[in-house]
């Protein structure tokens, strides 16, 4: 009895020792696929050109995180991993979660209208809440990039106005102007700069170690920019100092943490993630609303997709968050004409989410 025991006992271990063989070689295998499957989308960078890092997240975990191109093409430095890219307009989610954790401690209210934080500011500021410049409904007039160098000077530039481009929450267009004046309400009820501020609640709190912002750039860290002159591609250096849209450098691992943090309501309170993806009511024209606080939200076939793309600077990146499979994609690339990158994301999450039906 003991002897065949102890010989079905060996036959179970034997069969379970071989299955695990055989599902771990499948895991192989298809990961290798969906390598393969990826490489193929970015073809493109093959040769002597910018390069791209392309990560998945799916489930908290970082299941796919590659880089493809050059990261200098002059040197012949290959893109890695790790090179930190301007966010560019990626830089907005910063200052909205920023917002709504002053919002949380009591430093101010997303009804604050302009007047309230900025006592000197014209009448038409009356009308223009903080939540107005969150989800662009502001009708806040756009400012000449070639004219104005810094926040300061686009909230001069504000004061000397005297009328709104619409009334607010009737329309949702962009005001270039909008995230600038959230980057200096957060200063204001802060405290502290707007550099200061990330750095503390976000940066150093969420072991970020490789995210920071424009004037502390190390050249050695970031991916060289650069910009399609016809056929060619060329490295220049354009800085901004305007900050809240733009400015924030960081690398695909450390971006990746920060969203698993935010999704998982490590940062600000799931009422508040609850109300950053979701949609407000406009006035007027409803159904053209679909920008929320700081990401673009949307759904088809049934499927809701949230995303955000920012090129500028010499820089194309594009973030897509599929809330109900728990997938995001990060795409960062050192190249101004970065095209097609949403549909590119959304190609990318159907190698990690078969059922997907976007």
């Amino acid at each position: 009895m003991n002897l065949l025991y102890k010989r079905v006992c060996f036959l179970a271990i034997g069969l379970i020792l071989f299955n695990s063989q055989n599902l771990f070689s499948q895991e192989e295998l298809n990961i290798k696929l969906i390598e393969s499957n990826v490489d193929w989308f970015f073809t493109d960078f093959v040769g002597d050109k910018p390069g791209i890092v392309v990560s998945v997240m799916k489930q908290g975990d970082i299941v796919f995180n590659k880089a493809y191109g050059y990261s200098n093409i002059e040197s012949k430095v290959k893109m890695t991993t790790d090179k930190a890219f301007n966010l560019a307009a990626l830089s907005k989610t910063f200052t909205s979660v920023a917002i709504l954790k002053l919002a949380e401690k009591k430093k101010l209210s997303l009804e604050d209208n302009l007047t309230d934080i900025f006592k000197d500011f014209p009448e038409y500021g009356k009308k223009v809440k903080i939540k107005n410049l969150l989800n662009h409904t502001s009708g806040l007039k756009n400012y000449n990039l070639d004219q104005i160098k810094n926040n300061k000077e686009v909230l001069d530039f504000l004061k000397s106005q005297d009328s709104l481009v619409f009334e607010p929450n009737t329309q949702q267009k962009y005001s270039n102007a909008d995230y600038s004046l959230l980057a200096q309400i957060i200063e204001k009820e802060s405290k502290k700069s707007y550099k200061d501020y990330l750095r503390k609640i976000f940066f150093k709190k969420y072991a970020l170690g490789n995210t920071f912002l424009t004037e502390d750039l190390l050249a050695e860290l970031v991916a060289t920019p650069y910009f399609r002159v016809e056929k060619e591609y060329e490295s220049k250096s354009v800085l901004s100092n305007i900050y809240g849209e733009q400015g924030i450098y960081t690398n695909s691992s450390d971006y990746l943490k920060w969203a698993s943090s935010l999704y998982e309501n490590k940062i600000i309170s799931s009422e508040n993630v609850s109300k950053m993806f979701s949609l407000q009511d406009l006035n007027e024209l409803s159904a053209n609303n679909s920008y929320a606080y700081g990401w673009v939200i949307m759904q088809r076939n049934g499927e809701k997709y949230y995303w955000h793309a920012g090129t500028d600077f010499g820089y194309s990146n594009l973030v897509l968050y599929l809330p109900d499979y728990e997938i995001t994609v990060l795409l960062l690339s050192n190249k101004n004409d970065g095209s097609d990158y949403l549909r590119t994301a959304i190609k990318i999450a159907k190698q990690f989410e078969k059922d997907l039906k976007l």
